[in-house]
C-alpha cells in the first residue's frame, strides 16, 4: 500500500503491505468480497498483489468487509513523514474571491 498521488508508484511512500492469506472461503450464497466490497474482481486482483495504482480507500473497504479495519491503524502507527505532515500546520491556499460581472 502507498501513500501519494503521484503517477509514479517510486515517487510515492510505501506504507506496509498485506496478505491476505488464510481466510476461511465464504458459504455458498454469501456474495464474495468484491461484491461486498463495491469493488470489481480484477480492483481486488490489484489489491492482493499490492500495486500502488489502488486507492487506499478500496483497501480500507476490503479490510472492512473481512473485519480488519483495525490493521489499517498499525500501518499509520509507523507513518513518520505523514505524523510531521499533519503537525506541520501547511498553509493553504485560500479561496480566490468570486468575479463579479457589471450589470447594464
Amino acid at each position: 500500500m502507498y501513500q501519494g498521488e503521484r503517477e509514479m508508484a517510486a515517487f510515492n511512500k510505501k506504507l506496509g503491505t498485506f496478505e491476505l492469506t488464510g481466510l476461511p472461503p465464504a458459504p455458498r450464497g454469501v456474495p464474495q468480497v468484491a461484491e461486498r466490497a463495491g469493488i470489481s474482481r480484477p480492483t481486488l486482483h490489484s489489491i492482493e498483489l499490492g500495486l500502488p495504482t489502488v486507492s487506499i480507500g478500496l483497501y480500507f473497504q476490503v479490510l472492512l468487509v473481512l473485519g480488519l479495519e483495525n490493521d489499517i491503524l498499525q500501518v499509520a502507527q509507523d507513518d513518520i513523514l505523514g505524523r510531521k505532515l499533519q503537525d506541520a500546520n501547511l498553509i493553504t491556499k485560500g479561496r480566490s474571491p468570486k468575479r463579479t460581472t457589471p450589470h447594464e
